[in-house]
């Protein structure tokens, strides 16, 4: 069985897996783009938190166009890929990866943050996931991945939990995080520092 391990062999196919297991990825993508650009489109800097193998960053990148990026990604493995994304897209003059948050966002900056997040209601948690895995098995996911799929949840993968993330962005000086995107548990925010 694979690891959800973004540094073995769950990382070396996340590009294809995370479409196969979210409808319209891609279009997604497109969204928060457009998103991004009508609300914030004359920021001069970005924190992108967890931008994985950087395919969000083609978009990124054209809805702010004075924008510099700071990347904070905690896999190796993916941001080599976003790495690769930065060199293709010929942006190594706006971005640069890092390791930290909140601090290093400036004055009048952005923070983005991508992130798996379950709903905090258990209700409306139990839906999400049912929905997942009935999408997963659609999709031909074997029983035995779809299991520890699921296993990996709060195990390999953790729920960024919403109200912890508005408390400790709050404390830091940022603005509430305000939702961009969300495709089942996947969602990403945007906050501000004034």
């Amino acid at each position: 069985m694979t690891s959800l391990d973004f540094e073995g062999e769950y990382g070396r196919t996340y590009a294809r897996t995370i479409r196969h297991s979210i409808p319209a990825y891609d279009a997604l993508l497109d969204i928060a783009a457009a998103t991004l650009a009508a609300n914030a489109a004359s920021a001069t800097t970005a924190l992108v938190v967890g931008p994985g193998l950087g395919e969000e960053l083609p978009g990124m990148l054209s809805a702010l166009p004075e924008a510099r990026f700071t990347l904070l990604e905690p896999s190796e493995q993916m941001a080599r890929g976003c790495a690769a994304v930065i060199a293709r897209e010929d942006a190594g003059d706006r971005c640069r990866l890092l390791g930290q948050l909140t601090a290093r966002v400036a004055p009048g900056g952005l923070l983005l943050l991508s992130s798996y997040s379950e709903p905090a209601e258990a209700e409306a948690c139990a839906r999400m996931l049912a929905i997942g895995e009935s999408r997963l098995r659609q999709l031909g996911m074997a029983e035995d991945t779809l299991r520890q799929f699921m296993a990996a949840r709060n195990t390999l993968v953790f729920s960024l939990d919403q109200a912890l993330l508005a408390e400790e962005l709050t404390a830091g000086g940022l603005e509430p995080p305000q939702p961009l995107l969300q495709a089942l548990g996947s969602r990403m925010w945007l906050s501000r520092r004034g």
